[in-house]
């Protein structure tokens, strides 16, 4: 098996661990959990691996500094390493009260608009061009996002879904899009670790999840820290889901280009609807269907486009003795300049 076919099966199996995950959400929800309890108790199992990694992991910056000394990173990236904490956490929140209110595959599908999201700010905070491909992506995926949500001005449903819910599942792909921003920026400076990146988002999560717990009215302070007995084994399954899909989807992403990776990520929007039919027994209509079907076409867009402005990578030119030092250093510095989708944003849910 070649190791790129190899690591579309671990991306898969990543996206369905992550709709397992969801769906022992729900049972949690159902049995009385709150979405803060288990965004807190999530942040909480996560925060343990992470800090175990980081204990026997070394400082990219300096080899005999381990990762625990400096969780938040390097004095000179650290603003915007706890920059990125706060907005996971924040999209964590946003993520998990999505969850709570409407099917799951409407959430899924709503988060991924978080890709199209993305290419749009990258236009004013990177300097990307504003492609056709992009606009035609906004557009498709708006369409497809308004025929999910399905608002009752327009389709006049009765007993239709929180409206509330659908706002938080576009705040929490819009916030996820800023975290990507973020991540390119990380990314590009080599000196800050994935796991000091992930250690900032489990901390914020967790305070996020205490700071909603004083203005939520469905949490009560004094049982906000204990599960009921028969509520346990959905949260922890649902952890261990989730961090094992966290896992394998940053296995696979060294391993599948980038615009595979991001098609290949719109299965979990059909994982979240065989799940929501055949758990628990929800008819999603031709509209909602056909919604779905849009967003996905949305992020192959997305992910086509950007294969399709990526230049011949720099290395293979660069070993050519026809190309002399002055050209070298230009294709590298296009090389750092090319659009492509950061999956390390994927680590906030």
């Amino acid at each position: 098996m070649k190791e790129e076919t190899y690591g579309v099966l671990v991306l898969i199996l990543s996206n369905l661990s992550e709709s397992v995950a969801g769906v022992f959400f729900k049972f949690s929800i159902n049995s009385g959990v709150t979405s803060n309890q288990n965004a807190f108790f999530r942040s909480t199992f996560q925060l343990v691996w992470v800090c175990f990694a980081m204990s026997i992991n070394s400082s990219k910056s300096d080899s005999s500094v381990l990762l625990l000394k400096q969780p938040f990173g390097p004095p000179s990236h650290r603003k915007l390493v706890v920059l990125r904490g706060i907005c996971g956490g924040l999209a964590l929140q946003l993520y998990y009260y999505t969850l709570a209110v409407l099917p799951l595959g409407d959430g899924n599908t709503l988060f991924s608009l978080n890709s199209v999201i993305a290419g749009l700010l990258a236009v004013h905070f990177l300097g990307e061009a504003l492609s056709i491909s992009s606009i035609v992506a906004t557009l498709v995926s708006m369409l497809g996002c308004t025929l999910v949500a399905q608002p009752s001005f327009l389709f006049g449903r009765e007993g239709a879904y929180s409206p509330l819910g659908y706002m938080a599942g576009i705040g929490c792909a819009t916030v996820v899009a800023a975290i990507v921003i973020l991540l390119r920026k990380l990314g590009q400076s080599g000196v800050v670790d994935p796991l000091q990146m992930y250690f900032s988002f489990c901390i914020f999560s967790m305070l996020w999840s205490t700071l909603a717990l004083f203005v939520s009215e469905e949490d009560d302070v004094a049982s906000f820290y204990q599960i009921p007995p028969d509520s346990r084994v959905y949260v922890l399954v649902s952890c261990v889901f989730a961090t094992a899909g966290d896992f394998m989807l940053n296995f696979a992403a060294q391993i599948v280009p980038a615009a595979l990776t991001s098609i290949l990520f719109s299965t979990s929007i059909v994982f979240g609807y065989v799940f929501e039919i055949l758990v628990f027994g929800i008819q999603p209509n031709v509209w909602t269907l056909l919604g779905a079907f849009l967003v996905c076409v949305a992020t192959v867009i997305v992910a086509t486009s950007t294969t399709a402005t990526t230049p011949t990578t720099p290395t293979s030119v660069c070993d050519s003795k026809v190309v002399n030092q002055e050209e070298k250093e230009s294709l590298l510095a296009r090389a750092k300049e090319v659009p492509y989708l950061d999956y390390g944003a994927s680590l906030v849910v």
